[in-house]
């Protein structure tokens, strides 16, 4: 189960893996999507260790995007340290073309820093 993690108190978010965690135990993944692309909804790096440290030791098994979209650095930083929740970061590569109208077209790459732990 894979849940928006949007909560203005980034610890409401670890409360509501939780919950989910209580209620389904082993039988259900649980991951945390925090997307963070917009002015005031990036994590800064305690922000993103805290949280991606209780949702270790509640057992979820990722936390995507605590970064801004591509922050491969910090989203590197944090998977040394976090073994048992996979960081994700998606690079979003976009290409306008057209001369009235806009047209994009993206192609998204999902970054885990440390591919050894899939092994």
């Amino acid at each position: 189960m894979k849940i928006r993690a949007w909560r203005p108190n980034p610890m409401a978010d670890v409360a509501a893996v939780k919950a989910i965690k209580d209620t389904v135990g082993d039988r259900m993944d649980v991951m945390a999507n925090r997307t963070a692309q917009y002015p005031g909804s990036v994590w800064v790096y305690g922000t993103a260790y805290r949280v991606a440290r209780e949702l270790e030791d509640l057992g979820a098994s990722w936390l995507e995007e605590p970064f801004h979209h591509g922050d491969v650095v910090e989203s590197a930083r944090l998977a040394q340290i976090v073994k048992r929740v996979f960081i994700l970061c998606i690079l979003l590569s976009c290409l306008q073309t057209g001369t009235r109208t806009a047209q994009k077209s993206c192609s998204y790459t999902v970054y885990v820093p440390a591919p050894q732990d899939l092994i």
